[in-house]
Formats: structure tokens, C-alpha cells, sequence
């Protein structure tokens, strides 16, 4: 029997895990983009993942501090993108 990658010891030939890469997110300090509801975008700085939203069934939330006004503010992950 191999073992499972959290311990569980399975039969050979069962169904194994699809090799997938790990989610690679953004770094701490990394430039971003933050769109807006209107469909513009602000430069801002990542911060860090936000806390307890996902636990509350909200949408995953990441910290950032925006550029222009240096103003630290909480958005939902989906409206960042990394800048080049």
C-alpha cells in the first residue's frame, strides 16, 4: 500500500490526485492592480490575505495600500491583478 500525501495508507491503483501546481499568489510588496466597480484601476501594494471572509462565506479578501493616497484598505481578491 502507498501512502496518501495526508497519511491515509490506499490500495495500489486507486484513483491518485491530479498533479495540479500549487496556487502561486501574490507576495507581500508586490505591485497590483486594483480594479474598480467602475471598470478603472488603481495602483496599489499588496499587503497580505485578508481574514475571516471566506470563514463567514464571503469572498477571499487581500489587504493592499493604495498608491496615490497611501491608504491602507481590505478588497476582494478577484479585483487585484499583478502589475508588470
Amino acid at each position: 500500500m502507498s501512502k496518501h500525501k495526508h497519511g491515509k495508507p490506499k490500495p495500489e491503483g486507486e484513483w491518485q490526485e491530479p498533479d495540479v501546481p500549487d496556487f502561486v499568489g501574490f507576495k507581500k510588496g508586490e505591485k497590483v492592480w486594483v480594479h474598480t466597480r467602475g471598470g478603472g484601476q488603481v495602483p496599489a501594494i499588496y499587503v497580505g490575505d485578508g481574514e475571516n471572509a471566506t470563514f463567514f462565506g464571503g469572498p477571499p479578501l487581500a489587504y493592499v495600500v493604495l498608491e496615490d493616497s497611501k491608504e491602507g484598505t481590505e478588497v476582494e481578491l478577484d479585483r487585484i491583478t499583478a502589475r508588470k
